[in-house]
């Protein structure tokens, strides 16, 4: 995690949502960069989704529901 940036790789387990969460507390708009993630948890997805912030970078090969999902967040 950079100051601007929350940069996600490989898969994303349900054992990382409460470090992100604790993580993102207090930021006012953080972007998700997800260009080199793999498969998310749908723990990690909802943290995602209430945080406010934007994905400033889509993953590569998104599958089709978290394309649709993440679509409201993205940036642009």
């Amino acid at each position: 995690m950079t100051d601007a940036d929350v940069i996600f790789e490989g898969a994303c387990s349900i054992e990382e949502a409460e470090d992100l969460h604790a993580a993102l507390k207090g930021r006012e708009a953080p972007r998700f960069d997800l260009a080199r993630a793999g498969p998310l948890h749908t723990a990690i997805l909802q943290i995602i989704m209430a945080s406010g912030g934007t994905v400033s970078t889509m993953p590569s090969e998104p599958d089709p529901l978290l394309a649709a999902c993440l679509a409201a967040k993205r940036k642009g």
